[in-house]
């Protein structure tokens, strides 16, 4: 979609919008051993009346011998914006192929290309096993141009701290 087509209450957001990439991501968590993962996201912006995007991730981790791809987690979701807010509220709802429904809301920072939201509602499937995610908050922060990072935060049944999942930094390709 033409970026000038885009819904005005998303203008300050349109550096979001285009297909990146993520390589040498890092897992962790104090109930797993820590890991490395890569991740396409596209963003998108479907419809030019509404002030929504959407954003789909796709993960996936690497052998490094044989450059084989093992897919981990898929997830789709809106990013909303709050016409006429100061500062701009934004809200995100995703679902994820691990049986997860997450609602996330927070503020963005037009100045320093910068939003944290956090976890107001999770559902999960009755299929799911333990542990159950409590609480989740993700920062988005434009880095430069090109350069986004995303930093994950969980809290879950069996830990309720909640602390640092899911560290990447994407490239922009287009």
């Amino acid at each position: 979609m033409d970026k000038s087509l885009m819904n005005p209450h998303l203008k300050s957001l349109n550096w979001l919008v285009g297909k990146w990439i993520g390589k040498n991501g890092t897992g962790k968590y104090p109930t797993i051993k820590s890991f490395k993962y890569s991740e396409l996201l596209e963003i998108s912006h479907p419809a030019p009346h509404q002030p929504v995007l959407h954003l789909k991730f796709s993960s996936w981790f690497e052998n490094p011998e044989t450059k084989e791809k093992k897919f981990a987690h898929f997830e789709s979701g809106f990013l909303k914006v709050k016409p006429a807010s100061s500062p701009i509220y934004v809200t995100y709802t995703s679902s994820h192929n691990n049986g997860l429904t997450i609602i996330e809301e927070g503020s963005y920072n037009e100045n320093e290309c910068f939003f944290s939201i956090e976890s107001n509602h999770i559902g999960r499937t009755s299929i799911n096993k333990p542990p159950q995610v409590l609480k989740t908050k993700r920062e988005f922060k434009l880095l430069n141009e090109n350069k986004l990072s995303i930093k994950m935060f969980l809290s879950t049944s069996t830990n309720s701290d909640l602390d640092e999942h899911l560290y990447i930094e994407y490239e922009k390709e287009s």
